[in-house]
Order: C-alpha cells, then structure tokens, then sequence
C-alpha cells in the first residue's frame, strides 16, 4: 500500500481474443447418474441422450452451472447436451 500505483507494472492478463465470459465464470459440482441415464438438478430431471440400452458404467456427471443459468452436464469427460 505504500508503493506508488506507477512504480507497480500491472499483473492483469489479456484474456485470449475470442474468450467468452462464460468460458471462466462457472460454479463446478458432480450429479449421481441414474440407471434410466437422468440426473435430478434443481428439482428438475434432465436426460443424457445415450445409445446403450444398458445402464451407465459410471453413475457420476460433472455439472457446470454458469451465470446465465443455464449448464452443461459432462460424463465420461464429454459435454453432452441435455433434454428437459
């Protein structure tokens, strides 16, 4: 706090050029995946298209929540789009 704001060089990094906001402002948290390939998130459930008509191997998603509400649900470290 004593040293003069000119003597300082500024730690900011420039974000790349075709950065969204949405790219770096997330809130991260993992979801149980059932056997009929849904996850429940707000009191709502959401389905994970699937091919197989067996039961997922693993039973974790991650899930991004980002500002504008909206989310991403993530298995086997693949973004995969959901149906309400």
């Amino acid at each position: 706090l004593s040293i003069p704001k000119e003597t300082v060089p500024d730690a900011h990094r420039q974000l790349p050029a075709k950065a969204q906001l949405k790219d770096y402002c997330y809130l991260e948290s993992s979801a149980k995946l059932r056997n009929d390939w849904t996850i429940q998130k707000n009191g709502h459930f959401f389905q994970i298209p699937s091919k197989s008509v067996h039961a997922p191997r693993v039973n974790k998603v991650l899930v991004r929540e980002f500002i504008d509400k909206s989310f991403s649900i993530f298995y086997n470290g693949k973004q995969h789009t959901f149906n309400a």
